[in-house]
């Protein structure tokens, strides 16, 4: 099971495919080497700090660590091998290498383990320096005055003298085998202070180490630092490696102690309020604090409002219907789901083949944009690009290098701000030419999205209020979800009250009324609400947990907003609403509505079962079975409304799904190794994955509901081209 999620998002091809400044090649995996060496380092110390006293004839050595490792070296270098294997092999089936390059690619990974691996060696020589064994009997003179830490000698002078000498034969520098001498008592009384040495040398490696990575948070955001995300995975288990060796060192049998106390002073400092490691989202005025209470969302959601921005929206409508030159125009509703880089590429290369085949037509006809994660990031992309043809840019918007734009690495720069940046200290501030955030890893998803992109979302909210008005633009709601009470937070540059309640249930009283989301630009009018950064809008709609940071807001108490996809993965629900809300002027002035959803999963997935069940299996099951069909339900229950409210519409309603689909999904019983083809939910797509998702367009099920949506919009001015 967590072998299907890891392959799910996409965590092997971080390694077996990793990309550094947009390319595969010797220098991404050299720099993925250096990584393993570096986490191969850690491993290699931390196991000598805990465990070289079982080996006390080591005391009486010279360069004992560097004997420690290699006679430790089993499973790193059976790893190396293995990788090797099976990165030239992923390489060559995928057909994304000649084999000699693949070859070749493979020799840089261990040129850069090696590398690490000799830099080790040569500072554990330079160790035994005069300089540095004078600065580590300094510091041990200075250390000795604690008592945890003459505990910590004493434990170790202990395990050392009563060490089972169990061990026959070693492999000694020159790799010869090499009988084990037994150490006199006398002798390794005198020679306790030199692996005592060792072992200090040791922690100061890592302590330089993390030195090192704090530093390297200062420039997280420079492109040479965005290392492929593999290598950062390995130097986060080598830095957590290297906390455990060096805590070990000084405080021995009280670390697992230690540890939790320090986890728990951490929780109450943050109950207490003493630290707030808060993310924000940019643009905003967060020294503007707004009271959240359900009394004043409720305020913002009274019949007044409601009726005066409904009224606002069809004059917004009024204007679509016009620009469409038809007497009563078919209105598309489009739907977008989550995904990752996965969902965004679909989504916008669907936009494209659609509106350029059906004679720009699509957007034309289109009034909202709705979704959740990367397929409304794709969404957003396209009607920008369409913003900017019809303002003069005059740019062909159907040209398949925005499609690769979107498609690029967007988890390089964020697992690396993660790992040198938030899990550390975030010294590194951000200034928007008003305000003033820490720098954290959403600042380095947006600053990635905005050079992948060639900054075409670096807009306010607030920039798209006039396009929207003027219906140049079709309506876009961004629905994060708050987390602290389930609610909907619907961003928007319009004023859009009537999408956080239920204005059309008139029997209910008012003040049973149930307020399902709060309205952004009014709610938070006196922070700036305006001036909010559209990718900051974009990004807590897509904040995956643990992956990107949950968005604290500036009210009272705080708030914070995650990924929308917790309560629509596919934005049917919010589309739904709106058309409920325009019923009467959609039955007036249109021929009826079309609900366009651009999926990135399988409209049915046909049902599998394992052969056998494990016990750990069964052990997750209750709980994996709600994650894994968390979609599916979200089906079911956006299929209920749209059923119900087409059956209530006076004017004809369909559903269209354009749907990502990988071969194997094609197929009833799909065999094992097909189902790899299909892409991962990730922020990180391979050539194999972004050459799969352009092409699934072609699928059949896609061709068809291609031709019915020309058939519904059908209209003399249609001469559209096929991309």
């Amino acid at each position: 099971m967590l072998w299907d999620w890891a392959r799910l998002y996409g965590v092997p091809y971080l390694f077996l495919d990793p990309e550094y400044l947009g390319n595969v090649n010797a220098l991404s995996l050299f720099i993925l080497g250096i990584a393993f060496g570096i986490f191969n380092s850690s491993f290699q110390i931390t196991t000598y700090i805990l465990d070289s006293g079982r080996f006390r004839f080591l005391a009486g050595m010279q360069n004992a660590i560097i004997r420690f490792s290699i006679n430790n070296a089993v499973l790193p270098l059976l790893y190396w091998l293995l990788f090797s294997w099976r990165f030239w092999n992923f390489q060559v089936e995928r057909g994304l290498e000649k084999p000699w390059a693949a070859f070749l690619e493979t020799l840089s990974f261990g040129a850069g383990f090696v590398t690490v691996s000799l830099l080790t060696v040569l500072y554990f020589r330079i160790a035994r320096s005069r300089l540095i064994l004078k600065l580590a009997i300094w510091l041990d003179e200075r250390l000795r005055s604690l008592s945890l830490y003459r505990l910590s000698i004493r434990k170790r002078q202990h395990d050392l003298r009563n060490s089972a000498g169990r061990t026959a034969f070693f492999l000694d520098m020159n790799f010869s085998v090499a009988r084990v001498r037994e150490t006199s008592p006398q002798r390794l009384k005198d020679d306790f202070a030199v692996f005592g040495t060792s072992h200090l040398a040791a922690v100061l490696l890592e302590l330089f180490t993390i030195l090192f990575l704090l530093v390297a948070g200062f420039f997280s955001s420079a492109n040479w630092l965005q290392i492929p995300a593999g290598a950062s995975i390995f130097i986060l288990f080598g830095l957590i490696l290297m906390v455990i060796g060096a805590v070990s060192y000084w405080l021995r049998g009280w670390s697992i102690t230690i540890f939790l106390g320090i986890a728990l002073l951490i929780n109450f400092l943050h109950t207490a309020g003493i630290i707030d490691k808060e993310y924000q989202a940019f643009g905003i005025d967060y020294g503007h604090k707004v009271r959240y209470s359900n009394p004043k969302i409720a305020a913002f959601a009274n019949p007044d409002l409601v009726r005066r921005d409904s009224l606002q929206t069809i004059r917004i409508l009024s204007r679509w219907k016009k620009k469409t030159g038809q007497e009563k125009p078919r209105m598309v509703l489009v739907c977008c789901s989550g995904g990752g880089v996965r969902a965004a590429t679909w989504t916008i290369r669907v936009l494209q083949y659609s509106d350029s085949s059906l004679g720009t037509q699509l957007m034309k006809h289109t009034t909202l944009m709705t979704g959740a994660s990367g397929g409304l990031i794709g969404a957003a992309y396209f009607r920008d690009l369409c913003l900017r043809n019809f303002t003069g840019e005059k740019l062909d918007y159907y040209e398949r290098k925005y499609v690769g734009q979107m498609s690029r690495d967007l988890l390089n720069p964020l697992v690396f701000s993660l790992v040198s940046n938030d899990l550390l200290v975030r010294f590194r501030n951000f200034d928007d030419g008003r305000y003033v955030y820490k720098a954290d890893r959403g600042l380095a998803f947006e600053q990635s999205l905005h050079k992948n992109l060639n900054g075409v979302l670096a807009r306010p909210l607030a920039h798209y209020r006039n396009p929207e008005r003027e219906a140049l633009i079709p309506m876009m709601f961004v629905v994060p979800a708050i987390v602290n009470d389930g609610r909907r937070l619907y961003i928007s540059p319009q004023d859009i009250s009537y999408m956080t309640c239920d204005n059309n249930a008139g029997h209910i009283v008012p003040n049973d009324r149930i307020i399902r989301g709060v309205e952004w630009s009014r709610f938070f009018a006196g922070a700036d609400a305006g001036r909010l950064a559209f990718s900051s809008a974009l990004r807590m709609n897509a904040t995956f947990p643990y992956v990107m940071p949950n968005v604290s807001l500036p009210t009272e108490p705080a708030i914070q907003v995650m990924d929308g996809g917790l309560n629509d993965n596919f934005g049917v629900a919010d589309a739904l609403k709106f058309a409920s809300t325009f019923r009467n002027w959609i039955e007036r002035e249109t021929s009826g509505v079309v609900l366009m959803c651009i999926r990135d999963t399988p409209r049915e997935r046909p049902f599998r079962m394992q052969s056998r069940d494990s016990w750990f299996s069964r052990l997750l099951n209750p709980v994996g079975s709600i994650y894994s069909n968390w979609a599916r339900n979200q089906d079911y229950n956006n299929d209920h409304q749209a059923a119900y409210f087409g059956k209530s519409l006076k004017v004809p309603f369909e559903v269209l799904n354009f749907q990502y689909l990988a071969d194997a999904d094609l197929e009833e019983n799909p065999e094992e190794g097909k189902t790899e083809n299909r892409a991962s939910l990730s922020w990180h797509l391979t050539t194999f994955e972004k050459a799969g998702i352009e092409k699934a367009i072609l699928k059949t099920p896609n061709q068809k509901a291609l031709i019915r949506l020309r058939t519904l919009l059908a209209d003399s001015s249609i001469h559209g081209k096929i991309p």
